[in-house]
């Protein structure tokens, strides 16, 4: 059947609505970090077990001691997590502080910053906005630098009355540099580096891992003041 047409210019424009696969009327975005209808919060990508996370990414199921041997024993003072499965979209990393194991007491976290340069099998990921902002039970959070869809590079959050033992949460939007709807998954966010800025003077950072367990973390260490180690 031929299309009924007041004119060749209407012919055409409606043939290429019809073929067209996008909706003119939606006009929203397809990135699945921001978007949970698109993906479900715990729905893993059937792609991420294509994605090789490099071996020095990978680390066993954390042990009950928070102190591991070897070179790594310098005290865990915070704690960036995300649960399994590693292959779902929601970036919804949870911190806790754990500074009252370090050589300095229990401190407040000032401020924690979030650079995913290495990330994604070091291709390098932007985290373009923070949002769903849960601050530490009767404390503030505040988006620095991550509280709008434009904003590329690390992600900085600042708090009041973080202290020991507390935590707050948080989403994060990673994408390429070349795609702003990338949609980044857990698994992918294996290599960001997490710092950790205290109210006094004790300072740390942990790069994310995959771990056996499937869930990603970050253990934060003390990196200052200095910690001598006895062998």
């Amino acid at each position: 059947m031929k299309p009924l047409c007041l004119a060749a210019t209407g012919c055409i424009f409606l043939l290429l609505l019809a073929l067209s696969p996008v909706s003119i009327a939606s006009g929203q975005s397809r990135d699945r970090n921001r978007d949970p209808s698109i993906s479900p919060p715990d729905v893993p990508n059937s792609a991420a077990s294509t994605v090789e996370v490099p071996s020095a990414l990978r680390a066993p199921a954390a042990t009950g001691s928070e102190i591991e041997s070897g070179s790594e024993r310098l005290p865990i003072i915070a704690t960036a997590s995300m649960p399994a499965p590693s292959g779902s979209f929601n970036i919804r990393v949870n911190v806790t502080n754990h500074s009252d194991r370090s050589t300095l007491g229990a401190q407040e976290i000032r401020a924690i910053i979030i650079d995913c340069q290495r990330a994604f099998s070091r291709q390098s990921l932007t985290i373009d906005q923070v949002f769903n902002v849960q601050p530490p039970p009767a404390g503030t959070a505040f988006v620095a630098v991550g509280n709008d869809p434009d904003d590329v590079g690390p992600a900085v959050l600042t708090f009041t009355g973080f202290g020991a033992g507390l935590s707050a949460r948080f989403n994060l939007d990673p994408d390429t540099w070349d795609d702003p709807d990338f949609g980044a998954t857990r698994e992918q966010m294996a290599g960001c580096n997490v710092e950790v800025v205290f109210a006094g003077a004790l300072r740390g950072d942990g790069q994310m891992q995959v771990l056996a367990n499937g869930s990603v973390r970050a253990s934060i260490r003390q990196r200052f003041p200095s910690v001598t180690l006895i062998p």
